[in-house]
């Protein structure tokens, strides 16, 4: 299954900071190429996390309810959203792989 999730980066002068505000997930990349794979995997890890725990995958947020003003690191720079895709599927796949 494939979701597309809103995420915030927030551009600093020494990194981008993320927030993904479906998962409540913090993170930060070198640049934005990294940010967005920092956040990519932060969501594929808690996705599976969620799964073993047998806890509700949460549906992405309409990004007309997001208010970049009200995100974690408003105040630290400038903030934009993107959205960053992932495949379920692929990720169950790639652990089975890894084991």
């Amino acid at each position: 299954m494939k979701n597309v999730y809103p995420v915030f980066f927030t551009k600093t002068n020494e990194n981008i900071l993320v927030e993904v505000p479906d998962f409540s997930i913090l993170t930060e990349g070198n640049d934005m190429n990294d940010a967005m794979e920092m956040a990519r995997d932060a969501i594929e890890l808690e996705c599976v996390s969620m799964e073993d725990n047998n806890e509700k995958i949460p549906s992405p947020s309409n990004l007309k309810d997001l208010d970049i003003t009200k995100g974690t690191f408003a105040n630290d720079g400038e903030t934009i959203v993107s959205f960053v895709d992932i495949d379920r599927l692929y990720i169950g796949k790639r652990l089975i792989q890894n084991s």
